[in-house]
């Protein structure tokens, strides 16, 4: 990745990280490409998830048990790599937030696995609010 176009500290998306995340996820996922290439907009889709999820936090916070739940329909013709590239922007609000560099997010995470919690990602009843800040949807469903 490039270290020689840091975003501004307010910005709420890091562009560079992201054209950084784009230029390995296209080498990935297309590795031969012939001709031109189809690559979703997953910084659009992000920043569309984020407010997705903020207004059902405003209007239905306490009523909905599946909030922090996306479901995923695609065709068959959609490479595994790309569902993975969505999986990765849909999980977390910063696409590239290390959440084993947060304190509280990690030190939460380490207690529900001590507990016995296979996936803690999975429990959004357990999450303490440095994982409610940061986890966007991590549950993620495949619908047919």
């Amino acid at each position: 990745m490039q270290t020689s176009c840091p975003s501004p500290p307010e910005a709420k998306f890091d562009d560079c990280k992201f054209w950084g995340y784009m230029a390995n996820f296209t080498q990935i996922c297309f590795q031969n490409p012939q001709g031109q290439i189809k690559v979703p907009d997953l910084k659009a889709f992000n920043l569309a998830l984020r407010r997705i999820k903020e207004l059902a936090v405003q209007t239905y916070e306490n009523q909905l048990d599946d909030i922090d739940m996306i479901n995923i329909k695609s065709e068959d013709d959609i490479p595994y790599c790309v569902l993975i590239g969505l999986m990765d922007f849909a999980r977390m609000r910063d696409f590239d937030y290390d959440w084993t560099m947060d304190k509280d997010f990690n030190d939460r995470v380490t207690e529900m696995l001590s507990k016995g919690i296979t996936d803690p990602f999975l429990e959004p009843k357990q999450w303490n609010d440095a994982m409610r800040k940061q986890l966007l949807f991590p549950i993620i469903g495949f619908v047919n």
